[in-house]
């Protein structure tokens, strides 16, 4: 499909679900409450490759290089008092190759209107879905997602993992009803993998585009 066929067809879809232009389906899943957001056509300035830390010490990361570390596109998280009115909290898989201790969690995350807040977890599996959560934290005082955004440090550490075994790191609403709508930045590379979506009562996994994500170890 050429570009702009697939521009046309998106534009279509946006206008019988009456959603704002930048709310549409993701062009890989069949839940039209999935939403996405996009800056383009502004520039994307060139972002930094999080931290100078050894490659070493990356337990996993799908962050692009610069000038694309995250994409300008972004998985909305949002509570039902936003404009929307929907509940969306998105999860990305992740699996270390070997045994370490989490030293923090990198994620390009921004504020679009509402509570300036989410909620960030590491989690383990469940079956393929994101389980108990190990670790939460909560962000304040987001980016403006029209220029997202730096890499964001969660703070989240002291986690072992095991070698082998599927993490996720989960980016959601404070509360069901919070006014917040953020986005989390898909990663520059257009990373494909697992994921989750949640709009409130359980979670979706499916093979999509992945949140900007960066695992350190200590």
């Amino acid at each position: 499909m050429t570009p702009s066929i697939r521009t046309t067809l998106l534009c279509a879809l946006g206008a019988l679900l009456a959603l704002p232009s930048w709310a549409r389906s993701p062009p890989l899943t069949a839940l039209w409450q999935d939403t996405w957001v996009s800056t383009r056509p502004a520039a994307v300035p060139d972002m930094p490759d999080a931290g100078p830390e050894a490659p070493a010490a990356v337990i996993f990361s799908n962050f692009g290089r610069p000038p694309d570390g995250f994409a300008p596109e972004g998985w909305t998280i949002m509570g039902r008092g936003s404009d929307l009115g929907l509940y969306q909290a998105f999860a990305t898989q992740f699996t270390p190759r070997s045994a370490a201790t989490v030293g923090d969690i990198l994620i390009g995350v921004g504020i679009i209107s509402g509570l300036n807040a989410v909620k960030v977890s590491l989690n383990a599996d469940d079956g393929g879905s994101p389980g108990t959560a190990l670790a939460e934290v909560r962000l304040n005082d987001l980016e403006d997602y029209l220029w997202c955004c730096k890499p964001r440090r969660t703070g989240i550490q002291g986690i072992a993992l095991t070698a082998g075994r599927p993490y996720w790191v989960v980016v959601r609403p404070l509360t069901l009803v919070s006014t917040t709508k953020a986005a989390w930045a898909w990663s520059g590379r257009y990373k494909l993998g697992r994921t989750a979506m949640n709009h409130g009562s359980y979670w979706a996994p499916e093979t999509n585009y992945q949140g900007s994500l960066k695992v350190l170890a200590q």
